[in-house]
């Protein structure tokens, strides 16, 4: 945690979303939270998604015109080579 008041600016996390196979978004962001309110999704479902709990995608994951968002940690995507 840091200060408060005090914005983060450390980029810490990848978003990735894919929508019917074509890359349309691919950004680092500072937060969960600044990735949320960019790609105007709330909060919990955000974080649902970076720790793999969102089962409610699951049963779309097949439909023509459901995109795939993917949320890694910058140090995890490093330590696997995947930059």
């Amino acid at each position: 945690m840091g200060r408060a008041g005090k914005e983060n600016v450390k980029l810490k996390y990848v978003c990735s979303v894919v929508l019917m196979g074509e890359e349309v978004h691919n950004k680092q962001y500072p937060s969960l939270i600044q990735i949320g309110k960019e790609l105007n999704i709330p909060y919990h479902t955000i974080t649902d998604v970076y720790e793999g709990r969102r089962n409610s995608f699951t049963k779309y994951e097949n439909m023509k015109f459901f995109p795939c968002v993917k949320i890694y940690k910058i140090s995890d995507v490093i330590n696997e080579g995947q930059v």
